[in-house]
């Protein structure tokens, strides 16, 4: 029989300082991760981890006004913006789960859609 899967979302306004772009709280990010190691220790379980992008995708976001969708050239380059600067920190958050010895990688949901 296959362990449990559990999957958990982290939000970004956990793992960031929603008040100033880019910032990180390591010591959460650090605190969180080992917190999933020992879990994943004391039970066997698949674990899927999700998290938003706090403070680090939505400069570009309101820049770009992406929640109002494709609305002119300048929309692809916001797209693009907002996508890298969620990949930077979700590097990040997998970096601190592999020093804590999880055998975590990334898989980016915006290379499963179609775009024209």
């Amino acid at each position: 029989m296959q362990s449990e899967l559990i999957m958990i979302k982290l939000g970004g306004s956990l793992l960031t300082d929603k008040t100033k772009p880019f910032t990180l709280r390591p010591g959460v990010i650090k605190r969180i991760t080992k917190e999933i190691h020992n879990a994943r220790q004391e039970k066997d379980m698949r674990l899927i981890v999700g998290h938003g992008g706090g403070s680090f995708p939505h400069s570009a976001a309101n820049k770009y006004q992406t929640h109002k969708g494709i609305i002119n050239k300048e929309s692809y380059k916001g797209i693009a913006e907002v996508q890298d600067a969620a990949s930077r920190l979700n590097r990040l958050v997998v970096r601190e789960l592999l020093d804590t010895g999880e055998n975590a990688m990334s898989i980016s949901l915006s290379s499963s859609g179609i775009a024209e």
